[in-house]
């Protein structure tokens, strides 16, 4: 029995657009355009039952939108805020033992990059404009607590290190 091909052409599925048939071994094999101007080839029956809705840009530009928040990840202070999270959250990072394996914790608000943005980050760019990015590190003022908008300040290398547990200055007798 011969099977009864449908035409398709011109009708829209998602993004794609049917150009015309294109060739038939099992099944019907369309020409599409998609709405970014690729063409490509799929099966009529994958149209008809939604699994084609794109050349393939639809995955893409989800995946992006999925895993791109806040377009920040190469940026110092990003990576400020993941250097605390590892500290503080990570066994497998050398520094652990003087920070979350001594009781040293990121609050539960900054556990979300952008509530650590919405805190910090206006403070970062003033200490930025009058130090240099390069010379702006996060401190903990009491350094026997944790990560937290109260307990911290940006701060120099040179502030820093002045704040240190094992300071010798900062010692009291």
């Amino acid at each position: 029995m011969k099977s009864v091909r449908i035409d398709i052409t011109g009708q829209k599925f998602g993004k794609v657009t049917v150009l015309g048939f294109h060739h038939a071994e099992r099944n019907a094999y369309w020409l599409c355009r998609c709405d970014c101007g690729k063409e490509f080839i799929t099966l009529g029956n994958s149209l008809r039952r939604g699994l084609t809705k794109s050349c393939g840009c639809l995955r893409k530009d989800s995946a992006k939108e999925t895993h791109i928040k806040h377009g920040d990840t190469n940026t110092r202070f990003y990576k400020i805020w993941c250097g605390m999270k590892v500290r503080t959250n990570n066994k497998n990072c050398h520094a652990y033992v003087r920070y979350g394996g001594r009781g040293i914790s990121l609050c539960d608000r900054w556990e979300v990059y952008e509530n650590f943005k919405a805190d910090m980050f206006k403070s970062y760019l003033e200490h930025c404009r009058i130090n240099g990015e390069q010379n702006t590190t996060i401190e903990r003022k009491e350094t026997n607590m944790g990560y937290d908008p109260g307990n911290c300040r940006w701060a120099t290398y040179k502030e820093q290190n002045n704040n240190r547990r094992d300071n010798v200055s900062r010692r009291v007798i």
